[in-house]
Order: C-alpha cells, then structure tokens, then sequence
C-alpha cells in the first residue's frame, strides 16, 4: 500500500497490485476539503488509469446535497466510457443518512459504474478485485 495523501480528514492510499485507491475519511470534512480531496484523487486516478475505488465513509457522517450534484454533475462524466468500480464501506449512521443511495442509484445509470455498500474492507476489497452481488 503506497500513501498518495494525507491530512486530519482524510488518508488516501494506492494499492497498485490491485490497482485499487483507498480512501478513508477520517472525520466530516467541509465542502472545500472534501472537493480538494476527490480532485487529487481524480487526477491521481486518471493520470494512472486506475478505475477502482474504496471509499471508507464511516466518519464522514453524511455528504450534503451541493457536493452530491458537484459530483454527479462535475466527477463522474469524467469517467465515461471507463468501468469504474466503486466499493463503500459503511456503517449504520451512513445507511441512516440515505445519501449514499442517492449518489449509489444516480451514479448506477451509467452503464460504466458500478457501485457497492459494504459493511467490512474485505468484502468491499473482494468485491473489487472480483465483483459479484454481494453488498448491502
């Protein structure tokens, strides 16, 4: 596992075996922040051809509605016409929040994403590595 970044909300982390970037939000970040981070991690994705995700959301409580539509409306036609796996990691307060169905159904009409809930790193992992139908 190779660091790419680091700050007090957030690590972000390069498997390349698996060619897989981890994310892990380590506490709630304000908007500006939480933009900084998916550009870097953009950049970092596209200059490397790396299409799959792990995103730990367990700290990061909810994603308010403009940073739902900057994503949907800026991130994703960015990655159009790529097989992009997402994998969430998960907990009890995120499903409560509902927003992670929101981007999760959204982002699925894309023919070219794929998203998954999870509650463990290893079921999210595996699911990336080798997708079946197995999250929440």
């Amino acid at each position: 596992m190779k660091p790419i970044f680091a700050s007090p909300f957030v690590r972000i982390d390069y498997d390349q075996s698996d060619q897989i970037i981890e994310v892990k939000w380590l506490q709630q970040p304000p908007s500006s922040e939480f933009r900084r981070c998916i550009r870097l991690i953009l950049d970092f994705a596209l200059a490397r051809n790396i299409f799959r995700f792990l995103f730990d959301v367990h700290k990061r409580n909810y994603l308010p509605l403009q940073d739902q539509n900057w994503l949907l409306q800026d991130i994703v036609p960015l990655f159009r016409n790529r097989k992009v796996r997402l994998a969430y990691i998960v907990g009890i307060k995120n499903i409560e929040m509902m927003d992670i169905f929101h981007l999760k159904d959204t982002v699925a009409r894309y023919n070219t994403f794929q998203v998954e809930l999870f509650f463990t790193k290893p079921e999210a992992r595996q699911w990336l590595v080798h997708p079946v139908d197995i999250g929440v």
